[in-house]
């Protein structure tokens, strides 16, 4: 199955003083892959995703599905604004084209 990532910032938490002390950490980071946003496609761009994604993606179409019906991804995206991206290589060339319009 496609991976979805999700990252979270977490601010404003409250730790003791010697929560600090092997700071700064090296965190890893990922390489960076272009994305679009689900959240913003109008009704029509989003059934055309879906379909290809289903068509062609069917292991990422699951992942996504997976995760938009899970109530703890719902909460986050509500609680924070979030959109759904996803990389560009999986959007059909005629929708990144009219995107990029």
């Amino acid at each position: 199955m496609g991976s979805v990532k999700v990252a979270l910032i977490v601010v404003g938490v409250s730790m003791s003083h010697d929560s600090f002390k092997d700071w700064p950490q090296v965190c890893e980071v990922g390489t960076f892959l272009p994305t679009i946003s689900v959240s913003r496609l109008l009704p029509d761009q989003k059934r055309l995703l879906w379909e290809h994604l289903k068509t062609f993606h069917p292991d990422k179409a699951k992942s996504i599905a997976l995760i938009m019906s899970d109530e703890l991804a719902l909460s986050i995206i509500e609680t924070f604004g979030a959109d759904l991206v996803i990389e560009e290589q999986y959007v059909p060339l005629e929708l990144r084209w009219l995107l990029a319009r």
